[in-house]
């Protein structure tokens, strides 16, 4: 009688742990779809399909700075044409 209630005992736990390994599968599976469509969002192509559909534009030329302190203060960045730009860092 014991033996039969501990077979019992170990086929609830199997299927128990059937149910858990399943809803592992597909969580995982969800979130490898779920990463793989914001792999695609941040795509080249789709980013500037997004900054063309909202009027942005390229820069003229980008000039790269060297790498700086956190506690640096950068003066403001040059833009060529009539925009006039303000910062907005309090100083």
């Amino acid at each position: 009688m014991i033996v039969l209630a501990g077979n019992a005992y170990v086929a609830q736990r199997q299927v128990e742990l059937h149910q858990e390994q399943t809803a592992l599968l597909q969580d995982q599976a969800h979130y490898a779809s779920r990463v793989s469509q914001l792999t695609k969002l941040a795509a080249p192509e789709l980013v500037e399909q997004e900054a063309g559909r909202l009027h942005l534009v390229e820069p003229v030329n980008v000039q790269q700075i060297g790498e700086v302190g956190l506690n640096v203060v950068l003066p403001p960045a040059h833009v060529l044409g009539s925009y006039r730009l303000r910062s907005r860092v309090q100083r």
